[in-house]
């Protein structure tokens, strides 16, 4: 009490406080009535709610007391501001804010409060948490849920920062706390207790999918973490859709039992995450069976009509923001969070007043545990039991089997944690997937530009790719050149950047050694691929001018040059000057004195690479790390095994645009030895050059006009000096033991230009040797 009065104490006046709810109405604070007097000539009064924080340490130990609080702050602080503010901006007439005035709070540790306008002096009511909510009301709350909800996609669409803090702010913070353990225990117990009410032969179906649900309950609890799975979809949730946090006000006399406006309160485990789990939670908190039977399509629907209706006021486009089909996707995916948490709320909800203890002073854990795992009434069984019913019916509990590993090891990819996600549904269908996610840790992104990559790549899957097959389908080809993969699903979230692309192993398809030097059949099929992708540039460029202008706009050059700028001109001079050191002062002069002075020119060249116009018209979409880990080969021909029949391109992370012999020199230097070269070079390029002269035919282009060949080889002779820094680079990580390669994703800057840094082996060294002797004898520029 006295941290109440310390809030009110400032001027003249006087208060009254007086309980604001009975037991079992909230279990993360106490509700204070408080009417302030002011002693003035008026006579004003104020009325307002105090949530005050439960300070008791058993109770504090269970619950996230602090960090709910925080969270409540936040919204009441950040979110509901910005909701408001571009409604304010979009000049809407009618203001959409279901949001309690807050007039102060206090953060301070076990006397966290929040204090608030009191609505019931408004005429508002709180809904009845004991009983099932009628249709008058489920379709006031999902009209009111699909306007929210509108509000954050609009936010992500017209103030994509805000959103961004958003996501940073708000993530999953009450099960993944120290509640995490006896939130399990709970969701056990009341799951076991389901369970033995289950006939062992007739409700088989149910049983497994219950079993299998429940085995399942901290992944379940932890991806609510994982922004990644929600991709562009996500929204702030509020996160606890029951009726005891609804205020609802009647103010239609004729109808006097029909809700006119609605007031959410208790936003303390609001959090990011797809709409969907707002829905569920009501859906299978609030309302039965029955209710579900009659009315639940037609409740989606005025949820999706209410979300888009404010979204075009807000001017943004909902089926771009939220499909509709995508909202049912989600539904049916998150079915056994709706499960886990109506299990939980029910057996609080559905308890008598005269039932519930004053868990507030609970002696033990323990004991707080055993309350909220009691089956409150005979009603409660029958009740889940319909839930999990309805659950197998519109999107089964345990629809899929999930098996989740990593798809990758130490020094495969330096730019994503990479994971293989194989998804077997109940009529056994298979889906196999790569899962690629952005490194999060701060001094790894501050090093490489993480979040501009990831965007570049999502570019590719979503612009360059389609426009090169659909452009090939209206020109009629048989044999459609597509070297990507299918992809499924992106999310440009800060810090949580990611795709989900088919997982071409399970298709026959394996990645190149990078550790060893291509041999020549793969390099022959290397060569004849990029000819095509760069003859696809030109041949765009060539029939569909506006087009390529949109794509090249959008693909200059931001990797090298960008915050990794200085540190990857370090480690290239590092590298070749300690190759420097291997020669003779006296015999190996020649190459000593050239090596030296492009050594000096690494920055100049890194940074010349984002004047396009130095390219012309023969500038191409580069893959731009065309080495052999982002090569997979397929091998479709028995009778030489050996001999790849297929490729696909992944990692599009680098892409750009510039001349085509960056591909090529990038291949040829980094993935090719001197002996080799000096049997194959000038062949690799006339293949090359056949493949994409070939493609630019078929598409109705000429290839003399395009990309002369002579242009082609004086590009290589102009821009060596590219294809001699990136294969000093690469090289040095590509030839690293794997037991060599320490955490790089945990490890402070300093220590990751060290590693990028280092001499691998003697090998390393005679490599780039013939690197520079070829570059002598092509007569290349350095």
């Amino acid at each position: 009490m006295q941290q109440l009065r310390y809030f009110l104490l400032k001027d003249r006046y006087t208060i009254e406080i007086s309980n604001a709810t009975k037991p079992g109405e909230n279990w993360m604070g106490l509700m204070k009535s408080v009417i302030v007097n002011y002693q003035d000539d008026d006579n004003r009064k104020l009325y307002l709610i105090a949530k005050l924080a439960p300070h008791q340490d058993v109770y504090r130990k269970v619950f996230p007391i602090k960090i709910v609080y925080l969270r409540e702050i936040y919204v009441y602080d950040y979110v509901i501001p910005e909701f408001l503010k571009l409604q304010e901006e979009k000049q809407l007439e009618q203001i959409f804010q279901p949001f309690a005035r807050c007039y102060t709070i206090s953060r301070a540790k076990g006397n966290e409060a929040i204090v608030m306008e009191n609505l019931k002096i408004k005429g508002f009511v709180t809904g009845d948490h004991h009983t099932d909510v009628d249709y008058s009301h489920a379709l006031l709350v999902v009209k009111e849920l699909g306007r929210f909800h509108a509000m954050s996609y609009a936010i992500r669409d017209h103030k994509p920062k805000v959103y961004e803090r958003f996501e940073q702010d708000c993530q999953e913070t009450f099960f993944n706390s120290h509640m995490f353990t006896p939130v399990l225990t709970i969701f056990r117990k009341l799951g076991a207790a389901v369970l033995k009410s289950y006939d062992p032969v007739k409700d088989t179906r149910q049983i497994e999918s219950l079993q299998k649900s429940l085995q399942k309950v901290p992944r379940v609890f932890r991806d609510l973490r994982c922004l990644q799975r929600y991709g562009r979809y996500s929204v702030v949730n509020h996160g606890d859709v029951q009726m005891r946090n609804l205020l609802f006000k009647y103010a239609d006399e004729t109808h006097p039992l029909v809700p006119t406006e609605l007031c959410m309160i208790d936003w303390q485990v609001a959090r990011v995450g797809s709409p969907a789990f707002d829905l569920l939670y009501f859906f299978f908190v609030c309302t039965n069976r029955e209710f579900r039977g009659l009315h639940y399509t037609n409740l989606l629907e005025e949820y999706y009509k209410s979300l888009a209706g404010l979204l075009r006021q807000l001017g943004s486009k909902p089926e771009e923001l939220l499909p509709y089909s995508v909202l049912l996707d989600h539904l049916k995916s998150y079915g056994a969070y709706a499960l886990y948490t109506s299990m939980w709320i029910l057996s609080s909800n559905m308890k008598k007043e005269q039932d519930i203890p004053d868990i507030y002073n609970s002696i033990t854990e323990t004991a707080n545990v055993d309350h909220f795992s009691t089956i409150p009434n005979d009603d409660y069984i029958p009740r889940i039991r319909d839930l999990i019913d309805d659950l197998l019916e519109y999107g089964d509990v345990e629809n899929n089997k999930i098996e989740i590993a990593s798809a990758s090891k130490p020094g495969d990819n330096w730019l994503g944690l990479m994971y293989s996600v194989s998804i077997v549904d109940q009529e056994n269908s298979e889906l196999h997937l790569i899962v690629k996610m952005a490194p999060y840790q701060a001094p790894y992104r501050n090093l490489f530009p993480i979040r501009i990559i990831y965007d570049r790549e999502i570019f590719v899957y979503d612009n360059v790719s389609p426009q090169f097959v659909q452009f090939q389908e209206e020109k009629g080809l048989e044999n459609i050149f597509q070297p990507f993969p299918k992809h499924y699903a992106t999310t440009m979230q800060s810090n949580s950047e990611a795709l989900v692309m088919d997982n071409m192993k399970t298709k026959g398809f394996i990645t190149g050694d990078y550790s060893a030097e291509i041999d020549y059949q793969h390099a022959l099929f290397v060569m004849k691929e990029l000819g095509k992708l760069h003859g696809m540039s030109l041949a765009m460029r060539d029939q569909k001018p506006e087009v390529f202008k949109y794509l090249q706009e959008n693909c200059g050059e931001t990797f090298f040059n960008s915050n990794l700028f200085e540190s990857v001109v370090t480690m290239i001079t590092k590298l070749g000057n300690m190759v420097l050191e291997s020669y003779d002062p006296i015999s190996d002069s020649l190459y000593i004195e050239a090596l030296q002075g492009s050594l000096k020119k690494v920055g100049d060249t890194f940074a010349e690479k984002k004047q396009v116009e130095r390219y012309g018209k023969y500038a191409v979409i580069n893959h731009g790390d065309a080495q052999m880990r982002n090569f997979m080969f397929k091998y479709g021909d028995p009778a030489r095994p050996s001999t790849p029949t297929e490729l696909c391109l992944i990692d599009w992370q680098l892409t750009h645009v510039a001349s085509p012999a960056f591909d090529v020199l990038w291949f040829i230097f980094v993935c090719t030895g001197q002996e080799f070269r000096e049997l194959h070079y000038r062949e690799l390029l006339e293949v090359y050059y056949d493949s994409l002269c070939s493609l630019l035919r078929q598409l109705g282009s000429d290839p003399q006009k395009l990309l002369p060949f002579n242009i082609l080889t004086s590009h290589l002779k102009q821009f060596a000096p590219y294809g001699l820094y990136v294969a000093i680079w690469l090289t040095a990580t590509n030839m690293r033991d794997i037991q060599d390669i320490p955490d790089l994703y945990n490890s402070s800057e300093a220590v990751i230009i060290d590693q990028f840094s280092v001499v691998p082996n003697k090998a390393y060294v005679d490599r780039i040797r013939g690197v520079v002797s070829d570059f002598i004898k092509y007569g290349y520029n350095f």
